[in-house]
């Protein structure tokens, strides 16, 4: 899930909550660009590379489709 930052909108004074992507979630969407690249160039040896990292994360492409597998549970955090 992505992280959510508080920032001071710097002209009008108002502060505003930003979903951000975490390291992980920036990681997997640079790997599907990146595979997108290589099955429109027809480099299918690479896209198999990018798809075995992706597998490694736990996630799932079919047809250009992520699916998210979750290899263990995660735990979350109850908040306010």
């Amino acid at each position: 899930m992505p992280d959510k930052e508080q920032a001071t909108n710097v002209r009008t004074g108002e502060d505003v909550v930003t979903e951000v992507p975490t390291a992980d979630e920036a990681y997997v969407q640079a790997l599907l660009r990146e595979r997108e690249g290589y099955v429109r160039h027809d480099r299918a040896d690479r896209a198999a590379a990018v798809d075995a990292e992706l597998k490694r994360l736990g996630v799932a492409v079919s047809d250009g489709q992520e699916t998210a597998v979750e290899s263990k549970p995660r735990r979350t955090a109850r908040g306010k």
